[in-house]
């Protein structure tokens, strides 16, 4: 048996469906096809049963699926610890971040952590919290940083901080106040993103325990867009306060915190619950929490709450 075979039977066990295992192995179809038979070939005994609705395991294949997952366990266990004698951490870390969260965070733990661990090496990939916290599950990156509530059961997650929504407006278009009420801007026409983007769940949630309906003019998935549509007075929008300081030099205009009630979002520091981390990743987060803590004094305190 090869461990490769062992880890293409645990994802088939896990998907019931052959596509979706290649996919998460980031093999093709028929290389998953030749490890199972393979290993059903070693072993002289039947591992898989097809039906019309997708793949199962038979009883046997359940038994080594358990079997196996102690044995990777333990594999991987073994190698941190080895990996971790060393004088200096080393290594490759693939850390996954969501757009806003590398706004936030990406440029100084790069270059904080490089100068830190010269000896590890750092991947890392942008893309959307959904997609990200995929990755972490399907194992393709060690480490994820996203906004957003996670609540998964494979996933250990830390929230670092919590950000609000700020309302923006062109110049001269928000009312002269330091904060704003969702209540003082339901009425005004909204650029928004679609239902399915977390920051827009955010505010239909926070409206909806108000009873308020908002009077959204047009729904954008590009932020770039709908900062254009605000800056030629269409309406106003509702966006992070990461994106903030970048709002500044693009354009100009009104940002105010939403109050009444709080829109907030948690920036959230997640890994796998079934995996040791290794002495680089150990050292990598604690890296992050010491820079969101420095970062939390240059921030605007009304945007930003700490966590740690």
């Amino acid at each position: 048996m090869e461990l490769k075979q062992l880890r293409a039977l645990i994802a088939v066990e896990r998907w019931s469906n052959i596509t979706r295992a290649a996919e998460q192995l980031g093999i093709s179809q028929p290389a998953l096809g030749m490890q199972l038979s393979a290993l059903e070939e070693a072993l002289g005994v039947k591992l898989l049963e097809r039906h019309s609705r997708g793949v199962h395991l038979s009883t046997a294949g359940r038994h080594l699926a358990s079997r196996a997952k102690e044995i990777l366990s333990l594999t991987d266990r073994v190698r941190i610890e080895v990996m971790d004698m060393a004088e200096r951490p080393h290594g490759t870390i693939r850390v996954g971040m969501s757009p806003s969260a590398s706004l936030l965070l990406a440029m100084d733990l790069i270059t904080v952590a490089s100068a830190a661990m010269p000896d590890v090496k750092l991947k890392f990939v942008e893309n959307s919290s959904a997609v990200t916290l995929e990755w972490l599950d399907l194992n393709r990156i060690d480490l994820a940083f996203v906004f957003g509530t996670v609540r998964h059961k494979t996933f250990d997650a830390q929230i670092l901080l919590n950000e609000r929504l700020c309302y923006v407006a062109a110049s001269g278009d928000a009312p002269n106040y330091r904060s704003i009420t969702l209540s003082e801007i339901a009425s005004g026409n909204m650029i928004l993103p679609g239902g399915s983007d977390t920051v827009r769940q955010a505010i239909d949630r926070a409206a909806s325990s108000l009873g308020l309906t908002l009077n959204i003019l047009f729904e954008m998935q590009s932020i770039h867009t709908a900062i254009d549509f605000v800056a030629r007075r269409y309406g106003a929008t509702i966006l992070p306060a990461a994106l903030i300081k970048r709002l500044r030099v693009m354009g100009d205009f009104d940002v105010r915190p939403i109050i009444e009630p709080d829109i907030v979002r948690p920036l959230s520091m997640v890994h796998t619950r079934d995996r040791e981390l290794s002495k680089a990743e150990r050292q990598l987060i604690s890296i992050s929490r010491k820079l969101i803590r420095e970062k939390q004094k240059s921030l605007e305190p009304s945007w930003y709450t700490l966590t740690l």
